[in-house]
């Protein structure tokens, strides 16, 4: 058995305490929202049915820090989703112009103006993405760590948490806590927010996701800092907006509470009402 003085059990935890303390200058906020305040080292919860827009929603946090404020952002996408994709999501939401016509080069004259006129500070943005699909948590871990030596990420966005490949090959419950754990633990090693997106069961009656949604894997909210969930209709699929509600269903550092939000199907752009 070995033991400690309190000098020295202060000293690492004083050094702790410096590296980790919250400077709300460096904390990072989304649609100017103090609901939507990211922190160093949380890890973040952002969950919803199928095709509600999660993936949209990550790109619009990517564009709102990586373009907009020039904070250094990285994107892992554990699907099939491939880099190319994701470029024509920042282009369509940056620019407007339909990601249908991108992603099929049907694009007018003044599209094509748009895009060049866009293009050049967006490719010089400090944006970094990672598309391999089925990404294990030792080669996730390994790639971020070396975004935040090279690039000094500030953010990390994590694209179907469902699509690791530790969780593919076993989505049982236990199998899912060690991942998450292991996050949680990157988060706090890395110093910066980790936000992850995650699926959950479709409701037939088309209500509202709470933290019950979670089912019978409970143990995901637990562990995470800060759970959002992600909702919006689908009634007046022609208009070319439709009504978005973002919740703060969990907050281990502060208030809880919603956001509403619009949603452009065309670019897959939130906005804030």
């Amino acid at each position: 058995m070995t033991y400690r003085t309190i000098y020295n059990v202060l000293d690492e935890t004083i050094s702790h305490l410096e590296k980790c303390i919250q400077n709300p200058e460096s904390e990072l906020q989304l649609f100017d929202s103090s609901l939507l305040t990211f922190s160093k080292g949380e890890l973040i919860i952002l969950a919803g049915c199928h095709s509600i827009g999660k993936t949209s929603f990550l790109i619009n946090c990517l564009r709102e820090f990586g373009l907009k404020r020039k904070i250094p952002s990285a994107l892992v996408c554990c699907n099939t989703t491939d880099s190319v994709e994701i470029g024509n999501r920042i282009l369509s939401q940056e620019t407007g112009v339909s990601f249908i016509k991108l992603r099929n080069g049907f694009l007018t004259a003044n599209d094509i103006e748009l895009l060049e006129q866009r293009i050049p500070e967006i490719a010089n943005s400090p944006i970094y993405i990672s598309d391999t699909p089925n990404i294990s948590l030792n080669d996730l871990e390994s790639a971020a760590i070396k975004m935040l030596e090279e690039k000094n990420i500030e953010i990390l966005l994590i694209d179907q948490l469902e699509y690791l490949a530790e969780i593919c090959n076993s989505d049982s419950v236990d199998t899912t806590a060690v991942v998450l754990s292991m996050l949680k633990k990157l988060a706090l090693k890395l110093n910066i927010p980790v936000v992850i997106s995650m699926q959950i069961e479709n409701n037939k009656k088309c209500m509202e996701p709470d933290l019950h949604s979670f089912r019978r894997k409970m143990i995901i909210p637990h562990i995470a800092d800060k759970v959002l969930l992600l909702h919006r209709t689908f009634n007046n699929q022609k208009k070319n907006c439709s009504s978005a509600k973002l919740s703060l269903a969990k907050n281990e550092s502060g208030k809880t509470g919603e956001l509403a939000l619009k949603f452009y199907p065309s670019t897959g752009l939130f906005e804030p009402y």
